[in-house]
C-alpha cells in the first residue's frame, strides 16, 4: 500500500465524512460548526483548484521532478469516486461552492497529470 494512499483515506475517513454527518445530522449540536468546517474546507479547495490551474505546466514540472505525482490505480479510482460522490452530496445540499472546490481540484489534478505524462512522453 501507497503511503499517500492511506493518508487520503484517513484524512477522508476520520476527518471529512464525520463532519459530512455531523452537519446533515446535526448530532451533539454540532451541525454548524461541521458545515463552518465544510465550508471553510471547500472554499480553500476552490482557491487551490484555481492556483493549480493557473500554475499547471509548473505544479506539472515540480511533481513530475520529484516522481511524486505517481500514484497507484487504486489511488486514483478511489479519489475520483471520493471526489464525485462528494462533490454530488455537497450540490445536493445546496453548497455550491464547496462542490465547485471539489470539482476544481479533480479538475486541476487531472490536468497536471496529463501535463506531466505529456513531458514524460516527449522525453
Amino acid at each position: 500500500m501507497d503511503s499517500k494512499f492511506l493518508k487520503v483515506v484517513a484524512f477522508r475517513a476520520l476527518i471529512l465524512w464525520p463532519a459530512l454527518y455531523l452537519a446533515i445530522s446535526n448530532t451533539y449540536g454540532l451541525g454548524l460548526y461541521a458545515e463552518r468546517f465544510i465550508s471553510f474546507f471547500g472554499v480553500l479547495m476552490l482557491v487551490i483548484g484555481v492556483l493549480t490551474i493557473f500554475a499547471c505546466k509548473y505544479q506539472a514540472k515540480q511533481d513530475g521532478a520529484k516522481e511524486r505525482y505517481a500514484k497507484s490505480k487504486a489511488h486514483l479510482a478511489f479519489t475520483t469516486t471520493a471526489i464525485i460522490i462528494e462533490t454530488c452530496i455537497f450540490a445536493a445540499l445546496g453548497w455550491y461552492w464547496v462542490a465547485s472546490g471539489f470539482m476544481l481540484v479533480a479538475i486541476s489534478s487531472a490536468m497536471v497529470r496529463a501535463e506531466i505524462e505529456k513531458v514524460e512522453a516527449a522525453k
